[in-house]
């Protein structure tokens, strides 16, 4: 017998509060509505449209937050969606009209019962079993567990009611899986039914050192069960070259190009950071988890540094976590005389808006030791803040050298010294040479563009 613990690692992953989250709780505010209300209306057909939406979580707790801005793109383009969350929990936030909350496969507090219940069905098995075999096969890493979870998932997913909705709907209909890990796992049986369905990936869903908590060196990459169904898919979107790059080279399925694209995720234009310096002290900002894999005790000793070449620094930090290391660093440079540390901990995305608009910002560092886009990234050079940041999966397609700020690599990143005398010689007068950042969002990574092009895609392979 297989025990269950109740983490949510049974995935390989937690959906935290990460960089990109803390940078985007924004909920359906009064940008999303403008957003919407701006879009051009595209001309419908007379026919009624279903659009399946399968979450990790969303509404439930405080993650994806970067869907929320999506959202009114696809309502734009469907009369009616379906989400379907794979985990629910105490905390939901509120849906905006036009959008159906389908109930979720189980509760955070009820994972370990799910699971267990799951183990009386023989389909569980067999279907695990069966996929064991196509793993090994395949030469592809075998996670036990988390395979015996994905099973039970998948079989519940495919009894969920969001997707016995979409089944029993005689609309034009799409299924819309938002990750490309457990929200996924039906595809086989849209396939099936020739329901035309679009997977969506990011990070920790495709990458197989993408896991949190993934150590370099040590940790076994991750297992991903039944990946070859989205072979079938319509549409399958990636948030970066890099990403699809590696997704072609680590599983060369025969996919034709029109049904594999970069769709970018994008953030609404708040303006501009403000440009008055309450004082001459060089203003550093970052926003992340404090977890192992976003380095910020890197990021604390670059402050550091950098306090030697300028009479005054200030660095604030939104996001919370326990990395102990970090936590340590952050501790030791409080002690520098003229740098100020503020630990703004978890704050909702509004508030970090309201922080670029009413404050110069003289640069956003992020160190990470791997990342998809980070939308915190997004958000600060679309306010024409430079960035300094790793130059590790998709960050180099937001941070380009000489545009939108300065890379450097995992190696480098640990030269405080040699960094902060880069980004000081890049500076005359206290002004940067030749970075215009707004301008590589405005190209890439603005969400009137972006989200209205993914959701004209999926109103276009929807079938009745």
């Amino acid at each position: 017998m297989i025990f269950f613990g109740q983490s949510e690692h049974l995935y390989g992953f937690q959906c935290h509060t990460c960089c990109v989250c803390l940078s985007g709780i924004i909920g359906w505010r009064s940008k999303s509505v403008k957003a919407a209300r701006t879009i051009a209306l595209a001309d419908k057909n007379s026919e009624s449209s279903t659009l399946l939406l399968i979450t990790f979580k969303y509404p439930y707790g405080n993650g994806e937050p970067f869907l929320e801005s999506e959202l009114p793109y696809l309502r734009q383009r469907f009369d009616k969606i379906l989400v379907q969350p794979i985990i629910g929990s105490r905390s939901r936030r509120q849906l905006p009209s036009g959008f159906t909350l389908c109930s979720p496969l189980y509760h955070d507090v009820e994972q370990r019962k799910f699971f267990l219940f799951s183990l009386l069905f023989p389909s569980v098995w067999n279907d695990a079993a069966l996929e064991w075999l196509n793993l090994k096969r395949d030469k592809r890493p075998v996670e036990p567990k988390r395979l015996m979870a994905w099973a039970a998932t998948k079989r519940k997913l495919e009894r969920s009611e969001g997707v016995r909705r979409l089944l029993a709907s005689e609309d034009k209909r799409v299924a819309y899986a938002y990750w490309g890990h457990t929200p996924a796992l039906a595809s086989n049986l849209f396939r099936k039914r020739h329901i035309p369905f679009a997977v969506r990936f990011h990070r920790v869903d495709l990458y197989d050192y993408g896991g949190h908590g993934y150590i370099y060196g040590k940790s076994k990459p991750q297992s991903f069960p039944w990946r070859s169904n989205i072979l079938h898919a319509q549409r399958i979107f990636f948030i970066s070259d890099h990403g699809k790059d590696y997704f072609e080279k680590e599983w060369p399925f025969d996919i034709e190009n029109e049904r594999i694209q970069v769709n970018r995720l994008g953030t609404f234009d708040y303006g501009t950071s403000s440009n008055v310096k309450e004082s001459d002290a060089f203003t550093i900002v970052s926003c992340s988890r404090i977890a192992p894999v976003k380095q910020v005790e890197l990021i604390a000793q670059f402050a550091e540094a950098m306090a030697k070449y300028s009479r005054k620094v200030v660095w604030h930090h939104f996001g919370s976590g326990n990395d102990a290391k970090a936590l340590e660093a952050i501790k030791c440079a409080k002690k520098c005389h003229n740098l100020k540390v503020t630990l703004h901990g978890w704050v909702d995305n509004p508030e970090i808006m309201q922080f670029y608009q009413r404050n110069s910002v003289d640069l956003f560092v992020n160190l990470s030791r791997s990342e998809g886009i980070p939308v915190s990234i997004m958000e600060a050079i679309s306010f024409g803040i430079p960035v300094l940041a790793t130059a590790v999966d998709g960050t180099p397609e937001i941070v380009i050298e000489g545009e939108s700020g300065f890379l450097c690599t995992l190696a480098d990143a640990r030269n405080s010294e040699d960094l902060a005398n880069r980004v000081f010689n890049a500076r005359i007068d206290g002004r940067w040479v030749n970075l215009n950042p707004r301008e590589v969002w405005q190209k890439r990574f603005n969400a009137d563009r972006n989200f209205a092009i993914s959701a004209n895609e999926l109103s276009q392979i929807a079938s009745g």
